[in-house]
């Protein structure tokens, strides 16, 4: 099982955070079994959302476990509930307080979590680690986090188990107030997180799909948007977004650079596009094409492992920025597929960026650990 975990860096004054000790302590020695990706947050209204669908999307695990710290709790608490709310009751690391705030001005009140949570809680107290089941991860950006997850996997319909325990204070910790807290030691509160991370691998080879939160709410794309094959008439705009993920990806592209791609492409446009060649879709919105697709479809000999020639190459695939997490990209893919199985294709192919793979891994397509390549002299 691949599994993303995380917790955070110190906030509030401390200088430790049991979230990010355990975090590091199973990063040196994972449980059996488990492919961990680990990433601490930093305490930041913005970074720490941020950096934590930045791992999800390069990683594309099979489950994701946030940690985070509650002061006051004396046991593992397994939240069930995220709020769409932000109302800190101190500043976050950088000097920021927010009051009375949405997480999400689009997103529904709540989401359930997607572990599955009486499974996790049954571990860990098996493993003889106080746990109980709780109903508020806050509003702080333990809560933060876990609404900005679950939103995204609800928006992109990806049934993957997801979920946030809250530890208690280190001893070290509750020790300096007055009265001293709640604590636990950092032994006790790591054999509780491999305990639960023991449940959740047992929960994926059971093979069942996590269930998606808010499913219902982000079955379509956004109304007001429109898919349809594009045209000649959409060669502009094909070519200008073409641009921006190749910018995205990484690539470095001068003026010059771009008018040679530019003439390039509008000249396999013209020519590819109108015979059906490339097969292209856009995702349309105020008149505005908003996100691109693209398809090829080509033939190759039989091989020892299968007869059929057909294959589909899916190209182009990219949504504007501000358009994002709307279930676009995934509306769109799903035409191409379906193109490419009434062609005849036995199988679709594509090179993913980081970003992409949830998508793709969505919809059944796998890492392929075998493709080699060569530049060939003109």
């Amino acid at each position: 099982m691949r599994l993303l975990l995380t917790g955070f860096e110190p906030f509030g004054g401390s200088s430790i955070n049991p979230s990010e000790e355990v975090v590091r302590a199973l990063g040196t020695e994972p449980p059996p079994g488990v492919e961990l990706v680990t990433a601490i947050l930093p305490v930041d209204r913005q970074r720490g959302p941020e950096r934590l669908l930045q791992a999800l999307q390069e990683s594309a695990p099979q489950a994701v476990l946030c940690l985070g710290e509650a002061e006051g709790r004396g046991t593992l608490s397994i939240e069930r509930v995220a709020l769409n709310l932000l109302d800190f009751r101190i500043p976050d690391n950088q000097g920021i307080q927010a009051v009375d705030e949405p997480v999400a001005p689009d997103g529904p009140t709540a989401y359930f979590v997607t572990l599955p949570v009486r499974k996790v809680l049954a571990a860990v107290r098996e493993a003889q680690v106080p746990a109980a089941l709780s109903l508020s991860a806050g509003a702080y950006l333990c809560n933060q986090v876990l609404y900005t997850l679950l939103h995204y996997l609800a928006r992109q319909r990806l049934d993957i188990l997801a979920g946030f325990i809250h530890l208690p204070p280190l001893p070290e910790q509750a020790s300096s107030g007055e009265p001293p807290t709640a604590s636990m030691s950092l032994e006790t509160s790591l054999k509780g997180v491999r305990a639960a991370i023991t449940a959740l691998c047992e929960a994926v080879k059971e093979g069942k799909p996590a269930p998606i939160a808010n499913q219902e709410a982000f079955t379509k794309p956004p109304e007001g948007v429109t898919i349809r094959r594009a045209e000649s008439g959409d060669m502009d705009e094909l070519i200008e977004l073409r641009l921006r993920l190749h910018r995205e990806a990484g690539a470095t592209i001068d003026s010059a650079r771009e008018a040679r791609i530019i003439t390039a492409n509008r000249a396999y446009l013209q020519e590819r596009l109108p015979k059906g060649e490339y097969l292209s879709w856009v995702a349309e919105a105020d008149s505005k094409v908003v996100a691109i697709s693209g398809l090829i479809v080509y033939h190759r000999l039989p091989s020892a492992h299968t007869l059929a020639t057909c294959e589909a190459y899916v190209v182009n695939m990219y949504t504007r920025p501000e358009w994002r997490g709307r279930g676009i990209a995934t509306a769109l893919l799903k035409e191409v597929l379906q193109a490419a199985r009434s062609a005849g294709a036995r199988r679709a192919w594509l090179r993913a960026t980081p970003k992409g793979k949830l998508l793709y891994q969505k919809l059944g397509f796998q890492l392929m650990g075998n493709v080699m390549e060569v530049e060939l002299d003109s």
